[in-house]
């Protein structure tokens, strides 16, 4: 019984992994939606529109 126990806390925690790392896709995608994206590159100081006046 123990071993069935072990196999299905080790299905419970990779399903939990699972939705953890879709959740955060989800946030991602969302926040690159509204232009929140982290993902994006930072505009480097001194160059084009992006220069400090």
């Amino acid at each position: 019984m123990t071993q069935h126990t072990d196999q299905l806390s080790e299905l419970i925690a990779d399903y939990r992994a699972g939705i953890e790392d879709t959740i955060e896709l989800l946030i991602t995608l969302l926040d690159r939606l509204d232009g929140d994206s982290d993902l994006e590159p930072e505009p480097e100081e001194g160059l084009g529109i992006y220069r400090d006046f």
